[in-house]
């Protein structure tokens, strides 16, 4: 409703939203998600402004029956903090995040104490930022992954103090 403060919405056992996805579904642009430690397996989709937090320990995002394990598409002011975003040993995603057609300079997608592996489709990309995006990303760790650690086409960002390293499969050689 248009004037109503924020809202925090609780994801997790226990919780009134279970999956992070429905808590999006349900919030409005402006609200915080806080998301408990736990595995979740589902692809998150965000297409509006939100924070999503995890809350402590980093909750594991698995993603399940999509090209990517989260997705930013078509929004400005995302705030994504504190997630593992994990692929697995054996997987076809092609994106850890993807954030498409979001940001802006003034309005950016911030993506920051995140820990993203294993992601290994031919020509994978641990973070890909696509048409006319921007996001800051910062205090994030990318490995396992199969092609590029970042990949920016046709955005715009600023990227710092972030631990990227290439193609394991944590310790195994791919």
């Amino acid at each position: 409703a248009s004037g109503a403060s924020a809202a925090t919405l609780n994801v997790g056992p226990g919780e009134t939203f279970t999956t992070i996805n429905s808590a999006i579904n349900a919030a409005n642009a402006g609200d915080t998600i806080n998301v408990s430690f736990g595995v979740y397996n589902e692809s998150v989709f965000v297409n509006k402004s939100l924070t999503l937090v995890g809350v402590g320990e980093k909750p594991t995002l698995t993603g399940n029956g999509a090209n990517f394990i989260l997705k930013v598409e078509n929004t400005n002011s995302v705030v994504l903090d504190n997630f593992e975003i994990n692929g697995g040993d054996a997987n076809s995603f092609e994106y850890g995040v993807l954030v498409n057609l979001s940001g802006s300079q003034s309005s950016p997608v911030e993506l920051k104490n995140l820990k993203i592996k294993n992601i290994w489709n031919n020509g994978a990309n641990a973070v890909g930022v696509e048409s006319g995006s921007f996001i800051v990303m910062h205090d994030n760790t990318l490995n396992f992954f199969h092609k590029n650690g970042v990949r920016f086409v046709n955005s715009k960002g600023a990227v710092y103090n972030n631990t990227i390293t290439g193609d394991t499969v944590d310790g195994s050689n791919r």
